[in-house]
Formats: structure tokens, C-alpha cells, sequence
């Protein structure tokens, strides 16, 4: 399993790290930030209409084979049939909010072609996800934000006076290549299997409904801060989140990798998975969130230049976050195993309320600060909400709140005292030693060692 994770650890860093560069550095110092805050804002968009679009249906599919509870001809039948009118009303939805907003049309029209090549794409991959195939998965992984870094890149040296338009249309052809790649997905699935999903609709359509929820409180700030904030808010605030989203695939890694396991695997190994996948994701959470405050400014200073300044106050603000959303992303594929997608429904849609009654009242106020700010207070109900009432686990925010103990020394190191050194010093103090061990304790209960 470590292999599995260090696999797709590498193929979403490398990605990530490629449309990283191409989103700072090319965007914001040929471009402007207030380019980079619209090409945010309808990649935001763009990722809400996908989940909408979705319905949950790649979850639903990567829990059904890794039960073999789905053959072959029912799953392809159920993507198209399932997908047909949530793909029309979407692309409703986005030329509406595209003539409201002031949106480029060219670029626009590129992204609504891209929700339907990737809605078919996910789907492959919840195949190769829920029959363990790495490789594949991991293949396609790096293809929708890595591949595109490498073609918009290519585009931009060759046409002259890039814009958003083209870079709009670099990404809906990678995604189209994506889709023709996963197409051999499909024959993994058997053409008949043993025990079907009676329940097959039902739930589809509470994970569908939940995926909606949490990608409008993970993605509306960066949609309202346009018409509410401006586009230079926008640019800020998504100068920001890029280089916090960018650790979020270690998170996705290890989940998509034990997500088969915890469906498969007896109440005992489940909760031994779980609580070793738990601790050593807040730890490299903490390391994170010590990475961001010592290295953001440099770092992004020296990909996006001056055009980063505006940022940096909310890099601050989002990388406190990254304990709740790392300890979630695996919290969440616990209750998908277990069977409580309607808790995780019900507690979403509270998340949601809250992100965007938040926004509306904040935004106005403080910009991109306030919606900076409303993201950690979501990611943190999210957390106490999953930890307390939907594992009924108190003890985890004990165990969480250990682990995360040294980062309020590394934060009054560096921000009272202003020291980056030392609080570089206290991280590799407090850290290492408590990665390592629980690096290999991860290794020794997986059977990697």
C-alpha cells in the first residue's frame, strides 16, 4: 500500500507542482493577477458544475467494484443515462453565470465542453480506483493539471499573444485525451457478478448530493470574490490556495488508496488502517502549514514576483487550515465506508450554509481575508461535526490537537519573533522524529516491510 501512495504521491506533486508554475508565474507576470483571479474563478466554477454534474456517481462507482456489486453493461449504462440531464442543466447554469458575470464566451464555451470529458473521465478512474490499479490512476491523475501545465506551456511559446481563450482550450483538449486513455477502464469491470447493488439509485444520489455540497464551501469563495471583491481579490486570493491546494494530493493519495481497503476489510482492520492513516496525515498536515509560513513568501515571491504581496496575508490564514483538511479528506472516505453518506450529506449542506452566509457578510468587508477566513472556520466545523457525531470519536480531537500542539510554538517563533530560522529549527525538532516513526509504523502495518 505505501508503494500504491508513493506513486500517486509523485504523479499528483508533479502535476500539481507543473500547474503551480504555469498558474503563478505565467499567468500573473504576463497576464496580470487580475487575469490570474478570472481563470480562477472559472476554473472554481467550472469544478462546481463538474460535482453537479457528477453526482457523486464516481464515488458510488469506485465503492460498487470494489465490491463487485456492478457489471460491466450497468455501469456504463448508469454513467450515460445518469449524466445526460445534469450535463444540460449545468451547461444552463454556466452560460447564465457567464453572461451575468462578464466571462470571456471563447473561453467559457472551452470549459463546458471539458465538464463533459471529464465527468467520463472520473468515472474511468473510479474503475481503476476501485480495482487498485494504481498506475493507471495515477496516470490519469497527472494528466488533468500536469499535462495541461506541460500543453498551455507549449501553446504559450508557440502562438503569439496567448490568452485565456487559448489556455481555456489546452484544457479541454487534455481533458479529452484523458478520457480516450481511461477508456480500457471499462473492461475491468465483469461483464456479470454474483450479488448486485439493489440500492444502486439511492445511493447515487445522496453521494451526488453530498459531493455537491462540499465543493460549493471548498470552491464558491473563489466564484463570489469577483463580483463582490474584484478581480484583483480574486487573483489574490487564488495566488494563495494554489500553493495550499497544492499539498492537498497527499491527502487524496492515501485516501484513494485505502478507500477499497476500508470497504473490504473487517471492523478491527478498518479502525487500524484508520487511526495509522489519521496520525501521519496531521503530522504532514503540521509540516505543511510550517512549510507555508516559512517558505511561502520566498517561494511564491519568486514564481509569481511582486504580484504575490497581496497574497501572502491569506496564505497565512488558508495554510492554519491544512490539519482539518487533511484529517478530513480521510475522515470522509471512513464514512463513505461505513455506509453514512447521508451524515455526510446533512453535515455538508450545514458547511455549505455557513461558507457562503460567511462570504456574503464578510467579503464586503475584509475581500479575499474574509473568505480566506471562512474557509478554516468550514474546515474546522467539518472536522469536529465528522470526529464527534459522525465517528462518535471524541477522542480523535485529543489526538488531533497533540499532533498539532508545535505548530503554536513554530507560529510565535516566527510571527512574534520573526524568526524563520528558528522556526524552521523548532519544525525539524518537533516533526522529524514523529514522522519517521510513524512512517514506519505505516510500513510495518501495511506490509511494506
Amino acid at each position: 500500500m505505501v508503494k500504491s501512495i508513493l506513486l500517486l504521491h509523485i504523479a499528483h506533486l508533479t502535476g500539481r507542482l507543473l500547474y503551480v508554475f504555469f498558474a503563478l508565474w505565467y499567468l500573473n507576470r504576463y497576464l496580470g493577477v487580475e487575469a490570474k483571479g478570472v481563470w480562477a474563478s472559472l476554473f472554481s466554477l467550472f469544478g462546481i458544475l463538474s460535482v453537479f454534474a457528477n453526482m457523486g456517481f464516481e464515488v458510488w462507482l469506485s465503492r460498487a467494484v470494489a465490491a463487485n456489486r456492478i457489471t460491466r453493461g450497468h455501469a456504463v449504462s448508469f454513467l450515460f443515462r445518469a449524466k445526460t440531464g445534469p450535463w444540460l442543466l449545468c451547461l444552463l447554469i454556466g452560460a447564465g453565470v457567464v453572461a451575468l458575470s462578464g466571462y470571456p464566451w471563447l473561453a467559457s464555451a472551452a470549459f463546458g465542453a471539458a465538464l463533459v470529458f471529464d465527468g467520463i473521465a472520473l468515472a474511468e478512474q473510479a474503475v481503476f480506483e476501485g480495482k487498485s490499479k494504481t498506475d493507471q490512476l495515477a496516470l490519469m491523475s497527472f494528466f488533468k493539471v500536469g499535462g495541461f501545465a506541460l500543453v498551455a506551456g507549449l501553446a504559450a511559446l508557440i502562438v503569439p499573444d496567448p490568452d485565456l481563450n487559448l489556455f481555456a482550450w489546452c484544457f479541454a483538449g487534455i481533458l479529452a485525451l484523458r478520457l480516450l486513455y481511461g477508456w480500457r477502464a471499462w473492461k475491468l469491470i465483469p461483464e456479470s457478478v454474483a450479488d448486485p447493488d439493489p440500492s444502486a439509485w439511492k445511493s447515487f444520489l445522496t453521494m451526488g448530493a453530498y459531493t455537491l455540497v462540499t465543493v460549493l464551501y471548498f470552491r464558491i469563495d473563489q466564484v463570489m470574490l469577483v463580483p463582490m471583491a474584484g478581480e484583483r481579490a480574486a487573483g489574490d486570493y487564488a495566488n494563495a490556495y494554489d500553493l495550499v491546494e497544492g499539498t492537498l494530493f497527499i491527502s487524496g493519495a492515501v485516501a484513494a488508496v485505502l478507500y477499497p481497503r476500508l470497504v473490504k476489510a473487517d471492523p478491527d482492520t478498518r479502525a487500524r488502517l484508520f487511526d495509522m492513516a489519521f496520525s501521519l496525515l496531521v503530522v504532514i498536515a503540521a509540516c505543511g502549514v510550517c512549510g507555508m509560513w516559512v517558505f511561502g513568501e520566498p517561494v511564491g515571491t519568486l514564481l509569481a514576483g511582486e504580484s504575490f504581496a497581496g497574497a501572502l496575508p491569506l496564505l497565512y490564514i488558508l495554510a492554519a487550515g491544512l490539519p482539518f483538511m487533511f484529517a478530513n479528506g480521510i475522515l470522509s472516505r471512513w464514512l463513505f465506508s461505513q455506509g453514512r453518506e447521508r451524515f455526510a450529506l446533512w453535515s455538508g449542506i450545514l458547511a455549505a450554509l455557513i461558507n457562503i452566509v460567511g462570504n456574503i457578510l464578510l467579503i464586503p468587508r475584509h475581500g479575499a481575508a474574509g473568505a480566506a477566513g471562512m474557509t478554516l472556520v468550514t474546515e474546522a466545523f467539518i472536522f469536529f461535526t465528522w470526529v464527534c457525531w459522525g465517528r462518535r470519536s471524541p477522542e480523535l480531537v485529543f489526538k488531533w490537537c497533540f499532533l498539532s500542539l508545535p505548530l503554536a510554538l513554530v507560529g510565535i517563533l516566527f510571527f512574534t519573533f520573526d524568526n524563520p530560522w528558528l522556526a524552521a529549527g523548532a519544525t525539524i525538532l518537533c516533526y522529524l522524529p514523529l514522522l519517521i516513526k510513524l512512517t514506519h509504523t505505516a510500513a510495518v502495518a501495511t506490509g511494506a516491510k
